[in-house]
């Protein structure tokens, strides 16, 4: 319309015509400056959660920070491999926090190596961006896919690639003594039969839960259908060291001691993590 109008006011001359053109020019100047204000000074960093899984949508915190001396930005939106969130109001010398949803398809070495940092203000008529280069280096584990053959009632199981060296949990089903009701004690505990011989409360004293010891081989694992076997992996890696049952991996290039813990739960999955890759 300005490039029209332009050539319209050339032709005839009319100053009206001039005069119009010349405050689209100003228009479009006026928001060229007022848009590369609004993204100048302004800094973007992610904060990854400790564990990402493949296949699984993974909230990403994006932090903003705004470090111009007094001007605010306005309709600020972050874009992190394909997926956006919108900033409306981010006051000068300060930040604020948002989150994308990420979903990593592929298990293994990921990396992040672009931001896009944009906005359509202030008239919505161009849209202004800047690409910042950061880089995020990301281990993605397996997506964990529910077994049957991973039992936890049973972890010996009977799978060819669970080293059956494990002791296996008790579940609380072995009787150590009979003793007196304490307040807090599971109703279902309770003996009856000594109840009503000493007409006092008596409960079952069980044997504690104890913890077993297992170990994942991953040399039996087939080519073919390596991406669900790790699946299956993780997901014995989770309910496992859930309950409090230690877990290691065995192959042929390395060996991880059998161990609980929120560490040996990373350790192990990044293992997994990383079969097959360089």
């Amino acid at each position: 319309m300005t490039i029209l109008i332009s050539l319209a006011g050339v032709n005839t001359g009319n100053n009206l015509i001039y005069l119009l053109s010349s405050f689209l020019l100003a228009y479009m100047l006026l928001s060229g400056w007022f848009a590369q204000a609004n993204l100048s000074g302004i800094e973007v960093e992610l904060e990854m959660p400790p564990e990402i899984y493949a296949g699984v949508a993974t909230p990403i915190a994006v932090k903003l920070t705004n470090k111009k001396r007094f001007l605010p930005s306005f309709f600020v939106y972050v874009k992190v491999a394909g997926a956006s969130n919108l900033l409306d109001f981010l006051p000068s010398k300060s930040a604020s926090s948002c989150r994308i949803i990420l979903l990593f398809p592929k298990r293994g070495k990921n990396h992040i190596d672009k931001i896009i940092l944009g906005s359509v203000f202030p008239f919505n008529f161009f849209e202004r961006y800047k690409v910042i280069s950061k880089k995020y280096d990301l281990i993605v584990y397996p997506k964990p896919i529910k077994s049957e053959i991973f039992n936890p009632s049973n972890p010996a199981g009977s799978s060819k690639n669970v080293v059956k060296s494990c002791t296996g949990i008790l579940s609380y089903e072995n009787l150590v003594s009979i003793r007196n009701y304490i307040p807090g004690d599971p109703w279902k505990l309770i003996n009856w039969k000594a109840t009503a011989k000493t007409l006092s409360l008596k409960v079952n004293e069980l044997e504690p839960e104890k913890s077993g010891e297992i170990i994942l081989d991953l040399r039996e694992i087939d080519v073919d259908d390596a991406e669900s076997q790790l699946s299956r992996y993780a997901y014995a890696v989770l309910i496992y060291l859930g309950r409090g049952v230690s877990v290691g991996i065995k192959s042929d290039a390395f060996f991880i001691k059998p161990a609980t813990g929120l560490l040996q739960k990373r350790r192990l999955l990044e293992a997994l993590a990383l079969y097959g890759q360089n």
